[in-house]
């Protein structure tokens, strides 16, 4: 057929777009322009309408491609048109001459890929199709062909490198993306297939139902996959739907608490599009509760529950879960206070206003508002007069606080608060008799209040201190009134200024009225101080100044203390006899005897050191070791004395006399002189731990334990070392196996309740305390510690 010209064809195709001359003509212009897309174009409209010119159409190729022989361009359009027209081997053929022509022409095996994979030859097109993406080329159309290649053989993995290429190139492309989620979920990948998904939303948000739908099915098919469950929430965030995201993100936390920052940051992101979105608000100050953000918390509470009443029992629940994390936190005691105050619970809700005040004393206006609202309702309800009374105390307006806690005081003679603001209030205004006589009754209530007995103490030393400088003072303006001295020895021994006491005490013994007392002060100082040496000749010489009935009986009874602590069993005896033929109830006197009498005799032949010690100082200082226990050959012979016997008796005084460095030496000689001697090996580890070579004295006092896992006396020593050592747990093992085997044993009472009363049991410690008489060597010692129960 003879083309047309230009203008002819557009003619004919104006008034039938399918006639078939001049589609084939238009077709020939376009092809000898090398516009072959559209020649093709044209060519295939000439081929639908009229098969026959099929031979000239080819004709019309061939003709252009011996013109121009170069062109790879004319005849790709070829291979397209014969394929177009069914003849797809000669197309085949074609092709393969292209490859022999340009053998690095991705595009030549792209084509030839795809026209194998139309003819089912799979295997074929994957290598044509490799051998184009070897080149470099980065075609989409070709990696998608080679990507279906692969899919058809069943090579998903491959299939899936080809579109992460593709995603790489173009990040938002919603068709690849789809089928890489659908590649992702055939091989279990759902967290992968969900992102997928997910980014399809980039490209057209219009797909926000087929990702919704497809997220949801991957969420149902991996459960426990917070990834999955993350991106489905952002898709309920942005279709839309954020009762559904809150739930996505609970189902979150639920799988995995550590999250939390993920879902913090999608709660915040829907908060900003619905702020009065309520079960997101609630679940984010849950979140913020877990975080340690409880200011924030509270404060999302406390607008949840005024805006939605159905919310209040959660809140609650949640404000105590805070005080519970976070005493201090003011917001939360508000609002339960309030909360209880509107239900008509009062005493729950003023015990809430109470803490809540104290911690943010700008609010006292507002509770003294609702206790006044309380208290007109029920002018008798106690409770919101002691919130009252505290929020004058705390705004400084005492007076007011005493007048309203004295009301209470007389309606209640056991209110232990009411005590506890007089206490405070009269303590402000610097009336401390007043406060002390209120701190003794809150004690009588609570003996054993930790705070109370604090505030007693320091308000005690306060006006000590007061009573003490009003006595120097006196002593400075009449210098010879001597036996105020005494009383200021008394002062400053009650204080614990003992070297203080003792100076004062040398003063008043230049009062001849006052030597008895001053020197009955002096003994009691010095068993304080662990020197019952110093302390017995003061007491002797109290007994040489001959006292009074009642004074000779102290004096004989503070010997007989001595004696004990020193050893001199026999000597402290006869004291206590003495005292005894005088009075048969003295302090406890019969029951001290038999203890005394009781002593295993080997104890007292091979005298031991029972250590004791200062836990804030940790100053030892020791007294002869008290074993009760009897062993068969313990009455044996009881005359003769072994050099080792007599080197450990003399280092026992020698170390009662402070003068441990010494004493060590006679120990040591001791245990060469007899290995066997347990009583000087004991006395050597004591000795290593005033001199603190704590390793070596572990290592004998766990020989020691080896030999008698039962004595009292080496398991107090070893418990003294672990204090020492800061090991207060195994210490107090240790006090307590001694107490086991002797429920009595003195030294070991007043550790142990040095331990308990600094971890607050002081209920425990004091009745430990109780076991210790008058006459024992260490009564002063632990009353001390015992001063304001």
């Amino acid at each position: 057929m003879v083309p047309l010209s230009m203008e002819e064809a557009k003619k004919l195709l104006k008034k039938n777009p399918s006639d078939p001359h001049a589609n084939f003509s238009i077709a020939n212009v376009f092809l000898k322009d090398k516009d072959y897309k559209r020649a093709l174009k044209h060519f295939h409209l000439t081929l639908m309408n009229y098969p026959r010119l099929a031979s000239d159409i080819m004709v019309s190729f061939e003709e252009h491609i011996l013109q121009n022989i170069e062109d790879i361009e004319a005849r790709l359009a070829l291979v397209d048109f014969l394929v177009l027209s069914g003849d797809v081997d000669s197309a085949i053929l074609e092709l393969e001459d292209l490859v022999e022509l340009s053998p690095e022409s991705s595009v030549i095996y792209n084509k030839f890929g795809r026209l194998y994979l139309k003819i089912g030859k799979i295997d074929g097109a994957i290598s044509l199709l490799e051998k184009a993406v070897e080149s470099g080329t980065i075609d989409e159309n070709l990696f998608e062909s080679l990507a279906n290649a692969y899919l058809e053989k069943g090579r998903y993995t491959d299939a899936i490198a080809l579109y992460e290429k593709i995603i790489s190139q173009r990040p938002s492309n919603k068709r690849v993306l789809r089928s890489l989620g659908e590649l992702y979920t055939r091989i279990n990948n759902f967290e992968s297939a969900s992102f997928c998904y997910y980014q399809m939303l980039n490209e057209d948000p219009e797909v926000i139902n087929e990702v919704t739908e497809k997220i949801e099915n991957l969420a149902r098919i991996a459960p426990n996959s917070t990834f999955i469950h993350e991106k489905l929430a952002e898709v309920y965030l942005r279709s839309l739907k954020p009762t559904k995201a809150v739930i996505e993100l609970k189902r979150i936390l639920k799988l995995d608490e550590s999250k939390i920052n993920a879902v913090l940051s999608l709660l915040r992101k829907l908060l900003q599009t619905y702020p009065e979105e309520k079960d997101a608000l609630f679940l984010l100050s849950q979140c913020l509760i877990d975080c340690g953000e409880y200011s924030e918390a509270a404060e999302i509470l406390s607008k949840l529950q005024n805006s939605d009443p159905s919310f209040a029992e959660k809140c609650v629940l949640s404000y105590n879960k805070i005080i519970e994390l976070y005493p201090k936190q003011s917001v939360a005691r508000k609002c339960l206070g309030d909360f209880e105050f509107s239900r008509g619970n009062i005493k729950k809700a003023m015990q809430h206003y109470l803490e809540f005040v104290k911690f943010d004393p700008s609010e006292i206006p507002y509770i003294e508002k609702k206790c006044r609202e309380a208290l007109k309702a029920d002018p008798q309800m106690i409770e919101p007069c002691l919130v009252l009374a505290e929020c004058f105390l705390m705004s400084q307006d005492c007076r007011k606080a005493i007048t309203l806690a004295e009301e209470l005081v007389q309606k209640d003679k056991d209110n232990f608060e009411a005590y506890r603001i007089l206490a405070e209030a009269y303590s402000k205004i610097d009336l401390l008799g007043r406060a002390k006589d209120a701190l003794r009754n809150a004690l009588r209530i609570k003996p054993f209040d930790n705070d109370i007995q604090n505030k007693f103490k320091l308000i005690s030393e306060k006006e000590l201190e007061r009573e003490i400088s009003s006595i120097r003072s006196k002593i400075q303006q009449d210098p010879w009134r001597i036996g105020l001295n005494l009383d200021l020895a008394r002062l400053l021994y009650k204080k614990g200024s003992l070297d203080s006491a003792a100076r004062a005490l040398q003063n008043a013994l230049k009062d001849t009225t006052k030597v008895i007392p001053s020197h009955k002060l002096m003994g009691i100082i010095f068993k304080e101080q662990g020197r019952f040496d110093l302390a017995l000749l003061q007491f002797e010489k109290m007994l040489g100044n001959k006292p009074d009935l009642e004074a000779e009986k102290v004096a004989l009874s503070q010997i007989a203390s001595c004696y004990e602590a020193l050893g001199n069993i026999s000597s402290a005896i006869d004291a206590f006899e003495k005292v005894l033929s005088q009075d048969v109830d003295f302090e406890g006197i019969p029951e001290r005897l038999k203890t005394l009498k009781n002593i295993n005799p080997f104890f007292i032949r091979n005298k031991v050191l029972a250590a004791y010690i200062e836990i804030e100082t940790q100053q030892i200082k020791a007294i002869f070791g008290k074993d009760v226990r009897r062993h068969k050959n313990d009455d044996g012979d009881l005359v003769s004395v072994t050099f080792g016997q007599e080197q450990n008796n003399l280092g026992f005084e020698k170390f009662l006399r402070d003068k441990a460095k010494e004493a060590e030496e006679d120990f040591k000689i001791a245990t060469q002189l007899d290995p066997t001697l347990l009583p000087s090996q004991n006395n050597l580890a004591v000795a290593k731990l005033k001199n603190k070579d704590f390793e070596n004295a572990k290592m004998i006092l766990d020989n020691l334990l080896i030999e008698d896992a039962t004595s009292p006396i080496y398991l107090n020593n070893m418990g003294v070392y672990y204090l020492l050592n800061k090991e207060i747990d195994l210490a107090e093992k240790h006090f307590i196996s001694a107490l086991k085997h002797d429920k009595n044993f003195d030294v070991t009472i007043y550790n142990l309740s040095q331990i308990w009363i600094k971890n607050g049991k002081q209920r425990d410690a004091f009745e430990l305390y109780k076991r210790i008489s008058p006459n024992n060597p260490l009564y002063e010692s632990i009353q001390r510690k015992f001063y304001y129960f």
